[in-house]
């Protein structure tokens, strides 16, 4: 696994255009077990990450008492964060990523390896290029240039 600890890559200016996936994820069903196990979390979000190919600058990992755990690994492309209650079968994920990588095969892996039976995906498009324009403002034009 990719780690940074001091410098993160430079970034693809904001002002490119390039939009951004942001991937917020409801799953149900998930065994209590797994959802309350902070070390197998620990784990699968570093999987997740090699996946994606990103680089890891933190992973913060908290278990509660009596049960849940919410992870957050800051990436140099974004975040990855999970949050689980073990007591309703439930988790929620949130994946802000720019990189290379398949966010939908990191989704996958995270929905499989926790063991969910029901779960809602929704794709939110951010970025500069998403910026909605003023009122009366003429169209953009061609190639987001301004």
């Amino acid at each position: 696994m990719t780690v940074g600890k001091n410098v993160a890559p430079l970034r693809q200016s904001a002002r490119s255009g390039q939009t951004r996936r942001h991937v917020l994820i409801d799953a149900w069903g998930s065994p209590a077990d797994r959802l309350d196990d902070a070390e197998g979390i620990r784990s699968l979000l570093e999987q997740v990450v090699d996946t994606l190919g990103a680089t890891l600058l933190d992973l913060s990992l908290r278990r509660f008492s009596p049960q849940g755990v919410t992870a957050v690994a800051m990436l140099a492309e974004s975040h990855l964060a999970v949050h689980t209650w073990p007591e309703l079968n439930y988790f929620a994920a949130d994946l802000f990523y720019c990189g290379a990588g398949d966010s939908e095969k990191a989704v996958q892996m995270l929905v499989d390896t926790l063991g969910a039976v029901e779960v809602r995906q929704r794709h939110v498009a951010r970025g500069y290029d998403q910026r909605p324009a003023p009122v009366g403002a003429p169209p953009a034009a061609a190639g987001g240039q301004q």
